[in-house]
């Protein structure tokens, strides 16, 4: 029973996740009209203002906590005029009007609470799938966007690419010039990637020195096409500051699915050793069909 509810409230959640906000605060408003007809026909002996907070919480979470605040006071009113319309009576005309007030607060607490709880959660998940210095994926979160690529390639047969970057020479820079030296440049190689790549495509810092670059759906062409520019744009940023550091880069087309996540991105490292091997400072191609190679190729 626990697990089938579970499944429920997940699968309920994920469709709002999905909604447009104007349609979560449609539905939310709605409820609240709803909870208010029923206020109003039942009267003072059965009180439904547990209810309420239902929709308050709904948009404070999957909105913002500022339209929870809209929707707390459309809640607090129609209760207010539930109260007056049901005929209740009180000792004073003041007092409706107070308790109105009160729950008010109370609702602008709740959706206050929710939307703050929902702000730390995805705080705490951005920092887990974020590189703390770099601002680009880690390498978990990369390795999952991987294996979703992998999984559509399989569906769709549209090739995608691995790219992985080494730092020639990195350790130079901190030795010369100390660590904070060394993570300006790693950081202004992180933006290169970010602003050099699409928003479809995923940048990654693996660890230390080395980068890496997802580009779905991208075959050969196109891809020798993007990192010809990236590299481009970091010779020159390294010849720009100074810094004795150029790129060995491993390329790598996938026009049938790798087996695996791992294979994958060792497809990739492997070109970029195959890289370093011819002298370092260049690219290392390779197209793959699955686990057979059907081409590979260098380019200084």
């Amino acid at each position: 029973m626990k697990e089938t509810l579970r499944r429920i409230l997940t699968a309920a959640g994920s469709r709002l996740e999905e909604k447009p906000d104007a349609e979560v605060v449609f539905w939310a408003l709605l409820s609240v009209a709803g909870f208010g007809i029923m206020d109003l026909h039942t009267g003072a002996e059965i009180s439904f203002s547990i209810f309420y907070v239902a929709p308050v919480s709904m948009v404070a979470w999957y909105v913002s906590g500022r339209m929870a605040v809209a929707v707390a006071a459309a809640a607090a009113a129609v209760w207010l005029g539930a109260d007056i319309f049901a005929g209740n009576e009180y000792s004073h005309k003041a007092i409706p009007v107070w308790n109105s007030i009160v729950r008010l607060g109370f609702f602008v607490t709740v959706g206050g609470l929710t939307a703050s709880i929902r702000r730390r959660l995805d705080d705490e998940e951005r920092l887990a799938d974020t590189d703390s210095l770099t601002g680009l994926a880690n390498a978990r979160f990369f390795y999952e966007k991987v294996e979703a690529e992998i999984v559509r390639q399989k569906r769709y047969r549209n090739p995608f690419t691995l790219v992985y970057i080494d730092l020639d020479n990195f350790k130079a820079v901190n030795d010369r010039w100390g660590h904070e030296a060394g993570d300006d440049l790693l950081v202004n190689v992180a933006r290169i990637l970010q602003q050099n790549t699409r928003a479809s495509d995923e940048g990654a810092r693996l660890g230390g020195d080395e980068f890496a670059v997802l580009f779905p759906m991208t075959g050969g062409n196109d891809a020798e096409a993007a990192v010809t520019v990236l590299q481009g744009r970091l010779d020159d940023c390294m010849t720009k500051n100074l810094w004795p550091v150029t790129f060995s880069v491993g390329v790598v087309t996938f026009v049938g699915a790798p087996r695996n996540v791992r294979d994958a991105v060792k497809a990739a490292d492997d070109r970029m050793y195959a890289a370093k091997r011819r002298g370092k400072n260049c690219i290392s191609y390779e197209t793959r069909d699955g686990e057979g190679i059907i081409e590979h190729r260098s380019h200084e």
